[in-house]
């Protein structure tokens, strides 16, 4: 009952629903903080590969070794993450919605065609560069667990007997949660 009233809270979670699994994260990104040199090493990845080549990569493997057995996520999180400055989760909105809410006049941090750009990625590299790109953009302040779960989400559906389709797609729900904020501050 505990984690479907976390993920009701939360509806943009749908691989970090657990609060556990929220803690652990939220942990090892902040001891990335104690570390600079392992930040360091992951910030300059520009690959999932490159990423995989860190020793704080590893250390994630570790804590969540249940996740998908792809490689590319658990470094595409690894290396994305290390960017991130400030977490900002507790503010309660997506990744998606954080991409095209202003911070300062009406203008989303991230355009309608790098948005554009993320969602028709075709390869980790790929992706994973437009990530690094918009999480640059957002000067570092991003709600982790639901950038990692969107991570998490792209990597499943290079698998076919997890790949979600329609409004359940990883593309679909972070079109709506962008268009839904875009649309607030961009009378088009």
């Amino acid at each position: 009952m505990e984690n479907k009233e976390e993920k009701v809270n939360k509806p943009y979670l749908h691989n970090l629903y657990n609060e556990e699994q929220q803690k652990k994260l939220i942990n090892w990104h902040n001891n990335l903080d104690t570390n600079k040199g392992l930040r360091a090493e992951l910030k300059r990845s520009s690959s999932p590969l490159e990423a995989m080549l860190c020793q704080a990569t590893h250390s994630l493997k570790r804590e969540f070794h249940y996740w998908p057995d792809k490689p590319e996520i658990i470094a595409s999180i690894a290396g994305i993450l290390a960017l991130v400055k400030v977490d900002t989760g507790v503010n309660g909105i997506s990744y998606a919605t954080q991409l095209a809410k202003p911070k300062e006049g009406n203008k989303s941090p991230l355009s309608e065609s790098r948005f554009k750009k993320i969602i028709k990625s075709q390869t980790w590299n790929e992706f994973y560069m437009n990530i690094r790109r918009s999480v640059e953009i957002l000067k570092g302040q991003v709600n982790i667990c639901s950038l990692a779960d969107g991570i998490i989400q792209w990597g499943k559906k290079n698998k076919s007997d997890e790949v979600a389709i329609g409004s359940e797609s990883l593309e679909f729900q972070w079109a709506q949660d962008y268009y839904n904020e875009f649309s607030k501050h961009n009378n088009n």
